[in-house]
């Protein structure tokens, strides 16, 4: 342990112009499990964006940013004196939507987007960036088509580009799989419905033609979720419900769902309360992160093994958001009787593991997409939100330009990558992650990673596309 708290200030994190300067988190290290703060703010929606700590509290309480750089004592640097429900958010770049609206501007406000270039002074976002409609979307507020971009997919298909009208079709997901409410979300072609509160199942859906979403798969009967969120690891869903009545037996609170091959959706694995306990996770490599009341928990999903246990003082957790960040984790929940966070050392050494890509849509070397094809990431690491952008994660034709993309980034651990024009009929494309471009917010930059498909039935062959620097 050193004997000064030193402040880890990663050079990605640099602002320019008139935005504050980042405080990081910290590169003094404790045993794992040590509590290391709590006080009585907490976020339903939490986010930590260049350097600081973003707490979005429920209705009646407010917004909080916090500097955690010493977590042994969390300053408080902003006080908003609003809040919302919601569980999660998406970002393109430093444009911050936080589900269900965002109330520091304005329940019904035309231009529902925040602008956290400066977190200790956000702004209105009242541009559109690129043919992203964050200014003045067509579809105005609620953005929930943010996860589903750049569709949605309601009682009918409609472009969130353009606006409710014309429909881009009539098809009804909802009517097509049965069910009576779900949440929509997507990584790249596939659209997933998954349970809320007061539905059951799940289905799948491919939405690479938008017009003519297939169904590929159903799950009925008892497959729960707490809410609307949702948790996605590598290529597994996780479904949690908050008790050991979840599942087909009726014995388990999180459900293991492998998706790879979504024409035939496999639960695999069962993780009983005690092991992943509360209704909602977050994943750093190899681990996922919950709690609840008394006990909380890092575990390894590779070996199915509880590797910490996390007791808070005082008693007791909320399970809104547990949040790894570097080598501490986040606990941090606003319930209808108050709201409350804590600090956790969860390993003894620095987070120095780059994040990788545990799954990707189109799958590599795949043939026949369509020109409407949409690239999905799962990445699951707490990322740097404005190195998540289009210079990072570059998509071109074979010999080609890289495309005009629109990046969104989503607290649920997947990246979506939307072409801003159709892609070319029967060409090979190339996705490029550019070495160190992404980051995770103690700084590791991921290394380059590739992969190719095609919107044709042939691909180009490999070759030495990328020796030249991603050039053509």
């Amino acid at each position: 342990m050193k004997s000064t708290l030193q402040y880890f200030v990663a050079g990605a994190l640099a602002l320019a112009g008139s935005a504050a300067s980042a405080q990081g988190l910290p590169t003094q290290t404790w045993a794992p499990g040590t509590q290391l703060a709590m006080w009585n703010h907490g976020g339903r929606i939490t986010t930590f964006h260049r350097g600081y700590l973003y707490l979005g509290g429920l209705e009646n309480q407010g917004t909080w940013t916090y500097d955690i750089s010493n977590p042994i004592n969390p300053q408080l640097r902003r006080t908003q004196a609003s809040g919302v429900n919601g569980h999660t958010w998406a970002k393109v770049g430093d444009v911050f939507w936080r589900t269900y609206w965002i109330p520091e501007i304005g329940d019904n406000n035309p231009s529902p987007f925040q602008n956290l270039s400066n977190p200790l002074s956000p702004t209105q976002q009242t541009q559109n960036v690129g043919t992203f409609p964050s200014g003045q979307p067509p579809m105005g507020w609620p953005g929930n088509w943010l996860n589903t971009y750049p569709h949605f997919f309601g009682e009918y298909v409609v472009d969130a580009r353009v606006g409710w009208w014309p429909h881009v079709s009539e098809a009804n997901v909802l009517q097509m799989s049965g069910l009576t409410s779900a949440n929509h979300w997507r990584i790249g072609n596939l659209l997933f419905l998954t349970p809320s509160d007061t539905q059951n199942g799940l289905a799948v859906f491919d939405i690479g033609n938008p017009a003519q979403p297939v169904m590929l798969d159903l799950l009925s009967g008892n497959y729960k979720q707490y809410t609307n969120a949702w948790q996605v690891w590598r290529h597994y869903l996780l479904l949690m419900f908050g008790d050991n009545t979840n599942g087909p037996q009726q014995d388990a609170n999180t459900l293991v769902i492998d998706f790879s091959d979504p024409t035939n959706l496999q639960l695999v694995h069962k993780i009983p309360y005690n092991d992943l306990p509360g209704r909602y996770a977050h994943f750093q490599d190899d681990y996922a992160f919950a709690g609840r009341f008394d006990r909380g928990t890092k575990y390894n999903l590779v070996t199915r093994q509880v590797e910490q246990v996390f007791t808070p003082t005082s008693c007791c957790f909320g399970d809104f958001q547990w949040i790894p960040l570097g080598h501490i984790v986040l606990a941090s929940s606003s319930e209808t009787t108050g709201s409350r966070s804590y600090l956790f050392s969860h390993r003894a050494t620095l987070d120095t593991t780059r994040p990788t890509v545990g799954y990707h849509l189109p799958r590599p070397n795949a043939i026949n997409q369509p020109v409407t094809t949409v690239i999905g990431l799962v990445i699951n690491e707490t990322l740097d939100s404005p190195t998540v952008t289009s210079q990072n994660i570059q998509v071109r034709a074979v010999g080609g330009a890289t495309l005009s993309t629109t990046v969104i980034h989503t607290n649920y651990g997947v990246v979506n990558i939307v072409p801003e024009a159709p892609l070319a009929a029967n060409t090979t494309y190339e996705v490029r992650i550019v070495q160190d471009g992404v980051r995770d917010v103690a700084g590791n930059g991921m290394a380059e990673y590739t992969f190719r498909f095609a919107t044709g039935p042939t691909l180009v062959p490999a070759d030495l596309i990328f020796a030249n620097g991603f050039q053509p």
